[in-house]
C-alpha cells in the first residue's frame, strides 16, 4: 500500500511539472496582441484630423488599423517601422507597423507635432 501511494505522489508531481512547463512555454511563446491607434507623441496638433486606413496606405486589404494619421498643416518628416509579430483580434499573426509623421501645424517652418499610426499587416 505504501509503495502505491509513493508512485501516485511521483506521478502527480511529474504531471504537475510537465503541465507547468507547457503552460509557461505557451504563454511566453505567444506573441502580444497588435496595437491599433493614432497617438500624438509631441505637440498640440490633432492627429486624427487626417487619416488613411492601413489597407489603403499599404494597398493591402489584409492590413488592419490606421495606416497614417496627421494634423492639418505641412508634413515635414515621415518614417515607417516594422516591428515583431503580433496577434490580431481574430487570432491571426501579423507584423506590427508604426508610421510616424512629423508636422508643422502653424506653418512657421518648424516641426511641432509628431503622430504615430499603429497598424498591422500580414
Amino acid at each position: 500500500m505504501r509503495q502505491k501511494l509513493h508512485l501516485f505522489d511521483v506521478f502527480t508531481m511529474a504531471l504537475t511539472v510537465i503541465l507547468t512547463f507547457v503552460v509557461c512555454w505557451q504563454g511566453l511563446s505567444t506573441p502580444p496582441r497588435c496595437d491599433y491607434d493614432c497617438e500624438r507623441t509631441v505637440g498640440p496638433g490633432d492627429c486624427n484630423a487626417n487619416s488613411d486606413s492601413a489597407a489603403k496606405f499599404h494597398n493591402n486589404p489584409d492590413c488592419l488599423g490606421i495606416g497614417r494619421c496627421y494634423p492639418a498643416g505641412q508634413i515635414v518628416g515621415y518614417s515607417h517601422e516594422i516591428l515583431d509579430t503580433c496577434r490580431t483580434p481574430t487570432g491571426r499573426y501579423h507584423l506590427q507597423h508604426i508610421t510616424t509623421i512629423e508636422s508643422d501645424t502653424d506653418n512657421n517652418g518648424r516641426k511641432d507635432t509628431v503622430c504615430n499610426a499603429l497598424h498591422s499587416c500580414p
